[in-house]
């Protein structure tokens, strides 16, 4: 038996983590400016572990359908474009915003 979890035992563990503001923000203000790079979002994206680990999850999923697994941050952002991990940040940015308001009920959205 393998002593190790699997990378999808290790993604599921982290999807309940939320995901830190300041880090989404930071993704979506670096891919909104000209001059910066996959490495720098790959490594801002890094710093957070449940922002990282739902990149993965999209990453791999079925509908992109890579032909191998993507196993790095900085080549899911090579992947998948800075549009779309604008866009993922962006979304999960939304979603935390709407966990703390009280005239949305979240598990209903």
């Amino acid at each position: 038996m393998n002593r190790y979890p699997s990378m999808d035992a290790l993604v599921q563990a982290v999807v309940g983590l939320r995901p830190l503001a300041a880090v989404a923000t930071r993704v979506i203000a670096l891919a909104e400016d000209e001059r910066f790079s996959a490495h720098e979002l790959a490594t801002t994206l890094a710093s957070d572990q449940a922002l990282s680990a739902k990149l993965s999850r999209l990453t791999n999923s079925a509908y992109y359908g890579f032909p191998r697994r993507v196993s790095t941050v900085r080549d899911a952002v090579v992947l998948l474009g800075f549009r779309q991990v604008r866009q993922a940040a962006l979304a999960t940015r939304l979603v935390d915003a709407l966990r703390g308001s009280h005239t949305l009920r979240y598990e209903e959205f």
